[in-house]
């Protein structure tokens, strides 16, 4: 019975031992559990204020396009009203060069009939004073 209650102690003491390092090691990994779950909060704290900052970044980088395009669209529609008063400029300069035309070969008509004119008078005063 000594030997029975010797080897009782024994197991039970190993028992103990065991109990204790499992007690020790489940320590050990709720503290490793605890550092990282600190960790994964900490990144992932980090994570979404990226995340904000991007965020913040993509909705004034949109912003930026949008009054680009609209300054884009401005600045077509300016063109294109400018083309069309371009177009109509060009038009009253077309027919301004064609009146011009017109009037230069009525200006030629005309000094050449003055010239006629002229040399008809100068012909009639001749023969008046030959008379």
């Amino acid at each position: 019975k000594f030997e029975e209650g010797k080897a009782f102690e024994v197991a039970a003491s190993e028992r103990t031992k065991d109990a204790q390092l499992s007690e020790t090691t489940k320590r050990k990994l709720q503290k490793r559990a605890q550092l990282l779950n600190t960790e994964i909060k900490s990144e992932f704290a980090k994570a979404m204020a990226q995340l904000r900052h991007c965020a913040h970044h993509y909705k004034q980088t949109r912003q930026d396009i949008e009054r680009a395009l609209r300054q884009r669209d401005r600045k077509l529609a300016d063109y294109s009203r400018v083309d069309g008063r371009l177009e109509e400029l060009t038009i009253i300069v077309e027919e301004t060069r064609r009146d011009n035309a017109a009037l230069q070969r009525g200006k030629e008509d005309a000094e050449v009939r003055a010239r006629s004119l002229e040399a008809d008078l100068s012909d009639q005063r001749k023969q008046w004073l030959n008379y």
